[in-house]
């Protein structure tokens, strides 16, 4: 049975949540999108009221040719299909901006297929760079390698999880992505929106795959450091660094806001991937768009 639990001085909220995809959805007290709201155990949550907010969003047309909006590929995650049933632990890690931290959100099983199927699609990643239009390889912001997810069974499920645990009106991914830092590998802190524009990334999960590695944390310096021990086995409580930094834990996951309603973004969540010393760290990356009323990424097909 699942149950919600006051930490005692360590988070604002510790939460059992419990999804069921194949037969409806069940989440026991945690809404990830916009509005703030928590509800009690058993209590389904309903779709948040973006649409207001959505029909004022700055048109395609007025946006560069450049910008991501306008030739990234967006998919809707596929209702028709069985999904297991999946349960994980959340908690809460800041409000506003919303942040929360999910263990084992990926099921071992799933792990080890999303780092199997990705290995013959890796790329040198680039990075898009919002003053200049342009995406590259170069220019040292970034090491690492990136697959685009081929969609079998499991990654459309992983899909339909991700959508269910946001309920944005009007919302499409992108396509799932895995992110692979060898040795020496990094990313220099960036925002994962694009601006103060919409559309946007709405949101992003960061999900940890492989994190047989020393060094390669998730670094948000604007975010407090809970100084709280309790906290050390997915925070690194031993980090140089100002702020926050996130172990890369397998099978663990990180939710996050990077835009408001209105397009503007949240500083706060800045992040970097510091520098793999040893070792290898595997991430999937999960972007959520919102998009306007009657545009045809934005509803299933």
């Amino acid at each position: 049975m699942s149950s919600i639990i006051q930490a005692q001085g360590i988070l604002p909220l510790f939460l059992n949540v419990s999804t069921s995809l194949g037969s409806g959805l069940i989440i026991h007290g945690i809404s990830l999108g916009d509005g703030n709201q928590f509800f009690s155990l058993g209590e389904k949550i309903p779709a948040v009221a973006t649409s207001a907010s959505v029909q004022t969003h700055t048109p395609d047309s007025t946006l560069s040719p450049q910008h991501p909006a306008n030739f990234l590929e967006f998919v809707q995650p596929d209702q028709s299909i069985e999904c297991p049933e999946h349960d994980f632990q959340a908690y809460l890690i800041a409000e506003s901006p919303r942040m929360i931290y999910i263990e084992s959100f990926l099921s071992e099983e799933e792990r080890q297929h999303v780092m199997a199927i990705s290995n013959p699609y890796y790329t040198p990643a680039m990075v898009y760079n919002t003053e200049t239009d342009t995406a590259t390889a170069e220019g040292g912001y970034r090491r690492s390698e990136t697959a685009i997810l081929p969609r079998d069974s499991t990654v459309k499920c992983i899909e339909r999880r991700a959508q269910s645990l946001q309920q944005w009106t009007n919302m499409a991914l992108e396509p799932l992505s895995v992110q692979r830092y060898q040795k020496d590998g990094y990313f220099v802190h960036h925002h994962d929106g694009f601006g103060d524009s919409l559309p946007n990334r709405m949101s992003t999960f960061n999900v940890w795959l492989d994190g047989n590695c020393t060094g390669g944390g998730t670094h948000f310096p604007m975010i407090p450091r809970w100084e709280d021990p309790a906290l050390c086995a997915f925070l690194d409580c031993e980090a140089a660094e100002n702020g926050t930094v996130f172990k890369p834990i397998a099978g663990n996951a990180l939710f996050w806001q990077n835009v408001a309603p209105d397009g503007k973004a949240y500083e706060e969540m800045v992040h970097a991937g510091l520098v793999v010393l040893e070792g290898t760290k595997i991430g999937l990356n999960i972007w959520s768009w919102v998009f306007p009323n009657g545009d045809f990424r934005g509803q299933s097909i």
